[in-house]
């Protein structure tokens, strides 16, 4: 009888072990995701990004338009000199 108390006993002890050791890897495991979705970007985070990025799309357009009229401006002054390359050229 007591060898049966004694096993059974071991047994129950080897069980509560294990399901404590698994307790614990669920435990830390918990703690880890916790902490992974802590520093994870919340809401108003990711809406304030899409404003930043609605602005600075606003902005590039205005900045495109501006090189659009330094080029235009560039290739006028390119046939201006052209002609009077040309001009001195033809003097000569």
């Amino acid at each position: 009888m007591y060898t049966w108390f004694a096993t059974r006993r071991s047994n129950v002890d080897a069980r509560f072990k294990a399901g404590s050791d698994r307790m614990n890897a669920l435990e830390s495991r918990i703690q880890s995701t916790e902490q992974t979705l802590s520093t994870m970007p919340e809401k108003d985070d990711i809406h304030s990004l899409q404003l930043l990025l609605s602005d600075m799309g606003g902005e590039l357009k205005a900045m495109r338009a501006s090189m659009r009229g330094i080029a235009e401006s560039q290739t006028r002054l390119e046939h201006i000199s052209s002609r009077h390359e040309d001009y001195l050229r033809e003097k000569t």
